[in-house]
């Protein structure tokens, strides 16, 4: 009979080894950590050490400063503001359009692009 070997725990990974783009969206949104600390009722120190990495992001964290910087939670870890500013603008501009507005904005983004 096989002797059954334990199976190795994987490693859970932390927000420290996961990019995140909050001090992006905090520069973005024109925040002040002081500001963006005051939002999520937090302190200063607490979103200085988030932004450098010393601190783990929490969940609660990750919906609550996508609440204040106004994107998705996912985004503070795949989009940088910074670099994707045009997309987030379109995206800030059509939030809450009806389906329909969205639908035309995005036909007349392809004629555009198309047309170039």
């Amino acid at each position: 009979m096989a002797k059954l070997q334990p199976r190795k725990q994987q490693k859970r990974r932390t927000t420290k080894e996961v990019r995140h783009y909050v001090k992006q969206w905090r520069v973005k949104r024109g925040f002040t950590q002081e500001r963006l600390a005051a939002l999520v009722e937090r302190s200063r120190g607490l979103i200085s050490q988030i932004e450098s990495g010393e601190t783990d992001l929490t969940e609660d964290m990750i919906f609550a400063i996508a609440n204040a910087v106004a994107c998705e939670p996912w985004d503070l870890f795949r989009v940088n503001p910074l670099k994707e500013g045009i997309l987030v603008d379109i995206t800030d501009a059509l939030q809450g359009k009806p389906a329909e507005v969205q639908a035309e904005a995005l036909g007349f983004v392809r004629g555009l692009v198309r047309n170039h």
